[in-house]
């Protein structure tokens, strides 16, 4: 497995269920993931004893459009189940995976950041930290464009962390939500380039406190 100093995770769509059977677990999702077979995901949050041996970096193999599978060690049972507070939970998937993480039929649908783009600024006047990158798609799914199947304004963490490896709060380096997307076709006019635009976690505070009054 070809590593990478840092993973850059963006949250996916919300959770429906989690199930394991043996040592293979089921993610369903609530809608179109969007995911391909090498992506690399972390799970987080599920609860119980089950559940938290759910938790975790996985590389995954997708089933179908709104569920895929991953090889985690723990007890038979269900971790995430509908009609829980944790069904409005979501994942991530790392955008640094190596490409080489990919088989070659999936290699052309994978979503990964153009790492020489990364753009990261801190601002003197109190209004948080900015963060940029562009996500790049050599081929567009049939099912939509990767930045309409993802949850709206999703979390952005970057983290030094080698890939497959779960990260902790101390290594966070930014931890934020995009607020925009500016997406166009790619050289070759069969995937797409989109400039990512997000903003940090003071912001989004900043904000809640100003609706707030």
């Amino acid at each position: 497995m070809a590593t990478a100093p840092f993973q850059l995770w963006m949250d996916c769509v919300q959770i429906a269920t989690a199930v394991r059977t043996s040592s293979t677990v089921t993610v369903t999702t609530a809608s179109d993931h969007g995911l391909v077979s090498g992506d690399y995901v972390w799970m987080e949050n599920a609860a119980g004893a089950i559940g938290s041996t759910m938790n975790g970096v996985y590389p995954i193999t997708v089933t179908s459009g709104s569920a895929f599978t991953y090889t985690s060690a723990g007890s038979a049972g269900t971790g995430i189940a509908g009609g829980t507070a944790l069904t409005t939970e979501v994942f991530a998937r790392d955008l640094l995976n190596p490409l080489l993480n990919y088989g070659a039929a999936a290699r052309g649908s994978a979503l990964y950041a153009d790492i020489g783009s990364i753009q990261m600024s801190a601002s003197g006047d109190g209004q948080g930290a900015s963060f940029g990158f562009t996500a790049l798609q050599d081929d567009t799914p049939g099912n939509a464009p990767w930045y309409l199947t993802i949850p709206d304004q999703p979390r952005i963490r970057l983290v030094k962390k080698d890939t497959g490896s779960t990260p902790t709060v101390a290594d966070y380096f930014f931890v934020g939500m995009a607020i925009s997307f500016e997406a166009q076709l790619s050289a070759s006019g069969q995937g797409s380039e989109v400039s990512v635009n997000c903003v940090d976690a003071n912001a989004v505070l900043d904000r809640a406190i100003i609706y707030g009054g």
